[in-house]
């Protein structure tokens, strides 16, 4: 009777199936139901709509947040205390930098770039009248900002004059991320149609290195600047600077990687997207997973590394703004 029940209403048991899979998705947004290390530090409701960007100060005493709106905020890290609200865009904020101590960096889809004294609560040079900004970093070896566009222009920026040095067009591209080597040697584009591109500090042409199977829409240099790692739809990316060759390394996500991060040892953070807002640690040689990190509720979109690779900060569309301590022994717990 079994059998023939099924063989006679084979689609609406198929719609019982998929509902049973999806239904706890539905619950859970972005979430995952694997057992994870508790954040430290958990913000909520700092940026409305989305947490967009993040930047550890150079001493990693602070951190930066910006949020969809186009606000700006400092707070002291670890214990999460608001120091500084700052009001320059109206949009998402793509570009988060440190200057210096007390000097920070803002880029946005309004196509202003803002240099702001954070003592002052000033905006102390701009740029403005730009195209649609996607992705910003910024050297302090060689004291330039570089800026990926929309429309597929790359410009280098001296700093703090803001006069711009160098610019180059990927044509009939659209830019989707940015990385800049912690020397400022090279600099790394990605556009779509899976191209990504491999230039010096001047913009100038290295080589373009092997396609991936999917577009590329975020990326970081290695801390030796030897490598570099590309987040798409499931897998991490990884390119040797030096010949270009590509490795593909699955990643543990079931959606997009929305962002990426290297620790000073080169263990890799990653931050899922579409289906997956969970937060993973693993080592970046071996793809072996380390940590999960408590995923947030709705979608990520931005995951940095504090320079001393104790701290995780993270940020996504449940408008938080979460840190995590490397340090801190991993007992990990089902997500409450």
């Amino acid at each position: 009777m079994n059998k023939i029940h099924c063989v006679k209403k084979p689609f609406r048991l198929w719609v019982k199936r998929i509902a049973f899979l999806i239904f706890p998705l539905l619950l859970t947004g972005c979430g995952s139901f694997s057992p994870s290390q508790d954040p430290v530090l958990a913000l909520e409701g700092v940026h409305t709509f989305a947490t967009t960007a993040l930047s550890f100060s150079p001493d990693d005493t602070r951190l930066a947040s910006a949020g969809w709106r186009g606000e700006i905020k400092i707070w002291s890290i670890p214990d999460g205390k608001l120091l500084t609200s700052l009001s320059g865009h109206t949009v998402p904020v793509w570009g988060l930098a440190w200057a210096g101590d007390d000097t920070l960096i803002s880029a946005a889809e309004d196509g202003r770039l803002l240099v702001w004294d954070l003592k002052q609560r000033a905006i102390i040079a701009y740029a403005d009248e730009l195209s649609e900004v996607v992705a910003m970093d910024y050297s302090a070896e060689t004291n330039r900002i570089y800026t990926l566009h929309k429309n597929g222009r790359l410009r280098a920026f001296e700093y703090p004059s803001l006069k711009v040095v160098a610019t180059r067009l990927q044509a009939d591209a659209e830019g989707l991320a940015l990385a800049l080597s912690k020397d400022g040697s090279h600099v790394a584009a990605s556009f779509d149609g899976r191209r990504v591109v491999l230039l010096d500090g001047d913009l100038t042409n290295i080589r373009e290195l092997e396609r991936p199977p999917r577009d590329i829409t975020s990326m970081r240099f290695a801390p030796d600047g030897q490598q570099l790692a590309g987040g798409a739809w499931f897998d991490i990316h990884y390119w040797d600077v030096r010949s270009g060759v590509l490795r593909v390394q699955k990643s543990g996500h079931f959606g997009q990687i929305a962002s990426l991060d290297y620790t000073p040892d080169y263990r890799i953070v990653t931050l899922g997207r579409n289906t997956d807002a969970q937060l993973l640690l693993s080592d970046s040689r071996t793809g072996r997973l380390e940590r999960r990190l408590a995923p947030h509720q709705l979608c990520g979109w931005v995951v940095r590394v504090s320079h001393n690779g104790r701290y995780v900060a993270s940020g996504s569309e449940d408008e938080s703004v979460r840190v995590f301590d490397l340090h801190a022994p991993y007992l990990p717990t089902l997500a409450k």
